[in-house]
């Protein structure tokens, strides 16, 4: 079963599909080798490898960038608790609405 999961458009594509619930699969899908400064042929198919090599590459970096994000879990603990000033007691900001 594939499912894409996330598809990047320009004059090509970046796809990236979710293989059996496991597998991450990122594939370039390109009409026009001269976009990225290269020739069409098998001779050049080296080329054409490892400039789509690094495009992914890139990607997959920029993406993991993105999602990787840090909480500062004490601070969040402490913006839940109630705060007092003098007499007053003032709630704690809350992270959900009530339902």
């Amino acid at each position: 079963m594939v499912i894409t999961s996330f598809v990047a458009y320009w004059k090509q594509s970046v796809k990236q599909y979710e293989k059996f619930a496991t597998f991450l699969r990122n594939e370039i899908c390109s009409n026009n080798l001269a976009d990225f400064g290269l020739r069409k042929g098998l001779d050049h198919l080296g080329e054409v490898r490892e400039k789509f090599l690094s495009i992914t590459e890139r990607f997959a970096t920029f993406q993991a960038r993105c999602l990787n994000a840090h909480v500062d879990f004490p601070l969040l603990q402490r913006l839940a608790l109630p705060i007092t000033v003098g007499s007053a007691k003032y709630l704690a900001s809350r992270s959900t609405t009530p339902a």
